[in-house]
C-alpha cells in the first residue's frame, strides 16, 4: 500500500515549476518568467475583485481640503486641524481675546457691555493647532433628500426675511433670518405637534408669519443655505444654560462652510443666540454691540458655545461632531415638544435678540437684558401678553390662538422653570 504523504505541500511559484522557492538576488535565476499576473487574469472577470470606483468624498478632496480629513500627527493625538484654523489671528481689540472679534463700541456708548460692572473677556491666547478628530464630519451632500431641502421656495423665504434675491451670503441670511423671525413655542404651549417636514416648516414660518423653535429655525435656514450652494452639516446639542448637566439633546445647531472655512451658525437659540456665524476654532470670539460669544473645546470631544455675562462666560450649549440623520432630529423634536420634563411644555415662551437687547417672554413675565448689562422685568396681563407676541416679537397670531393662550395663562401654564 502506498504511504500517504503528510506535512506541508510546496506549491510551484507562478513563474513556472522550475523556479526556486526563494528569488535569488543579483541574478536573473530567481525572477519570475514573464510579467506578473493580475487577479483579473488569474481568476477571470466574473471572479475577480471589482475595479476601483471613484474615490470617496474624503479621498477625492484629499488632506487639507475643508471637506476632507487631514492626517493627524505622528503621536496619534486627537483633535481637529484643517484650513478652518489657518489664518485666524487674534483680534486687534485686546478686550476680546479671541478670533475675528469685532471691535466693541467705545466706552461712552450706552450699548457697550464692557463697562466696569461687566467683566472683560479673557486675555488673548494662542489658538493651538489641533490634530484630526475622527468624528469630524464632511458636509451633507447639497439638497440631501432626507432633509427635504429641494422643496424650499427660496424666493418666498427671502421675501419673508426681507433679504434681496442677490447677492446672498451665509452671514447676510443669518442676520436677516434672526431679525425677522422670532423664537416661539405657541404650538407646543397649545399641545399641538411640531412637524419637521420642510413644507410644514415653510408653511408656518414663511407663509403664515409665525415663529418657531430651534429645530424649525435651523432646518429652514440650512435648506436656504444649501439652495444657495453652501454646504451644511446639521448637529444636535445639549442645552446647558450655565449648568454642566448631561441633559437630553434638545437643540440643533449648524456647521457651515464659508469660503473654505468652517463656522458655527445658529439662528434658533432664541434671545441669546449668535447674531452671525462664528469661526469654528477653539477660542474663537465674536462681539457685537455689547454682547459677546465664544466657542471653546472641552475635553477631547465636546465643543461649548458661551456668551458673556456680568459674572463671566456662561455656557449656552455643548455639542459633538457626530453624524446625525433626519430621524434623529424627529426623536429629539418629539421629546422636546411633548415630554412633561421638556423646557418648552406647559408654558409659553417667545424670544428675540439683536446687538442692543435680548427679550424673553416666559408665560406673563417679560425680561429684557440690555447690552450695558442692565436687566428689566415686567409682569404682563393676558391682553398685554398677546400684544407683546404680536408687536414686540412680530408673531402673526390668529384670534382663536390668542383666546386659547389667554385662557391658559390664567389656568394651566406652569411657573417658568427649566426642565
Amino acid at each position: 500500500m502506498a504511504r500517504r504523504r503528510t506535512g506541508p505541500v510546496r506549491l510551484p511559484r507562478r513563474g513556472g515549476p522550475g523556479d526556486d522557492a526563494r528569488p535569488q538576488t543579483g541574478t536573473s535565476a530567481g525572477r519570475m518568467a514573464g510579467p506578473p499576473q493580475t487577479p483579473r487574469e488569474l481568476l477571470g472577470d466574473e471572479h475577480a475583485p471589482p475595479r476601483p470606483g471613484p474615490p470617496a468624498p474624503d479621498e477625492a478632496h484629499g488632506p487639507g481640503h475643508p471637506h476632507g480629513r487631514d492626517q493627524g500627527p505622528a503621536d496619534g493625538s486627537a483633535g481637529l486641524r484643517g484650513p478652518f484654523t489657518d489664518g485666524l489671528a487674534p483680534s486687534s481689540d485686546p478686550r476680546l481675546g479671541g478670533l475675528r472679534g469685532r471691535r466693541v463700541p467705545p466706552a461712552g456708548d450706552l450699548t457697550n457691555c464692557f463697562r466696569p460692572r461687566c467683566p472683560a473677556p479673557d486675555p488673548p491666547r494662542r489658538i493651538r493647532r489641533m490634530a484630526t478628530d475622527r468624528t469630524v464630519l464632511t458636509p451633507s451632500p447639497p439638497r440631501d433628500p432626507q432633509w427635504g431641502g429641494h422643496l424650499l421656495d427660496l424666493a418666498a423665504y427671502l421675501r419673508r426675511i426681507g433679504h434681496p434675491p442677490a447677492p446672498t451670503t451665509p452671514e447676510s441670511l443669518h442676520r436677516a433670518h434672526k431679525s425677522a423671525i422670532a423664537f416661539e413655542n405657541v404650538d407646543v404651549a397649545l399641545e399641538r405637534g411640531i412637524s419637521l417636514e420642510l413644507p410644514d416648516i415653510q408653511r408656518k414660518l414663511v407663509a403664515s408669519g409665525r415663529g418657531g423653535y430651534c429645530f424649525e429655525h435651523n432646518l429652514l435656514y440650512a435648506a436656504a443655505l444649501e439652495a444657495t450652494g453652501v454646504p451644511v452639516t446639521r448637529l444636535l446639542a445639549r442645552v446647558r444654560q450655565g449648568r454642566k448637566l448631561i441633559r437630553y439633546r434638545a437643540h440643533t445647531t449648524l456647521l457651515v462652510d464659508i469660503d473654505g472655512e468652517r463656522h458655527l451658525a445658529d439662528v434658533g437659540f432664541g434671545a441669546e443666540g449668535l447674531l452671525a456665524p462664528l469661526p469654528f476654532a477653539d477660542g474663537a470670539t465674536h462681539a457685537e454691540g455689547g454682547f459677546a460669544w465664544r466657542l471653546v473645546r472641552e475635553g477631547e470631544a465636546d465643543w461649548v458655545l458661551q456668551s458673556l455675562h456680568a459674572d463671566g462666560w456662561f455656557d449656552l450649549y455643548a455639542f459633538r461632531l457626530e453624524h446625525h440623520h433626519a430621524v434623529d432630529f424627529d426623536v429629539s423634536n418629539h421629546y422636546t415638544a411633548t415630554h412633561p420634563r421638556s423646557t418648552f411644555t406647559g408654558k409659553l415662551v417667545a424670544m428675540r435678540g439683536d446687538a442692543y437687547s435680548q427679550q424673553t417672554l416666559m408665560n406673563s413675565r417679560l425680561t429684557t437684558r440690555y447690552a450695558d448689562c442692565r436687566t428689566e422685568e415686567r409682569e404682563l396681563t393676558g391682553d398685554e401678553v398677546i400684544r407683546a407676541l404680536r408687536d414686540t416679537f412680530a408673531i402673526r397670531l390668529t384670534d382663536p390662538d390668542a383666546r386659547l393662550l389667554t385662557q391658559r395663562l390664567s389656568t394651566t401654564f406652569a411657573s417658568p422653570q427649566e426642565g
